[in-house]
């Protein structure tokens, strides 16, 4: 990344159910790389099934929008370099997708929709270092302490995890 001194690196440490007013919705805990602060983001049912899916390496019979969107972008010859969320404003997170031309700019997205990408093209995560700053969290438990199988399960819990339409979970 070209500002990697005003943005973090991060990966995807989680994906969960989250109770909210509005019906429920899942909540995406991405990790710093070289740190141990997180930032939780709330995402709708279709872009974390489409991540779940993902991480899994879970391909559907028929491509699903993120999975459209890689092929079109495949076919004009563009790929994705990296994405950063890069502002939060009242309350809402926003990203940006960098593209490999240096011919096309930043592309607005949605930190969901941005992540999903991301995934498909294995690209890197960033977080603007203001909003690490400002909403990042660092966990109370100390995870030298925790048995292994547990440490294990947090870390991949998505192996455990299925989502499946409607947003149930199993297992």
């Amino acid at each position: 990344m070209e500002n990697s001194g005003d943005a973090i690196q991060v990966d995807i440490f989680g994906l969960s159910l989250t109770p909210s007013i509005s019906g429920g919705g899942y909540a995406i805990i991405l990790k710093e790389i070289a740190g141990s602060r997180r930032l939780p983001i709330i995402i709708g049912q279709y872009e974390a099934q489409s991540i779940a899916l993902e991480l899994e390496g879970i391909k559907p019979p028929r491509p699903l929008t993120h999975d459209l969107l890689k092929e079109v972008i495949e076919v004009f010859g563009y790929s994705i370099n990296y994405i950063t969320i890069s502002e939060l404003k009242d309350s809402t997170f926003y990203a940006k997708i960098k593209f490999d031309s240096a011919g096309i700019e930043e592309m607005d997205a949605r930190p969901s929709d941005a992540i999903a990408i991301a995934l498909k093209f294995s690209a890197p995560i960033y977080v603007n270092s203001e909003i690490m700053d400002e909403v990042g969290f660092v966990p109370d438990y100390d995870e030298q302490v925790l048995p292994k199988d547990f440490l294990k399960f947090v870390k991949t819990g998505l192996r455990w995890l299925r989502l499946l339409p409607g947003g149930h979970r199993i297992r």
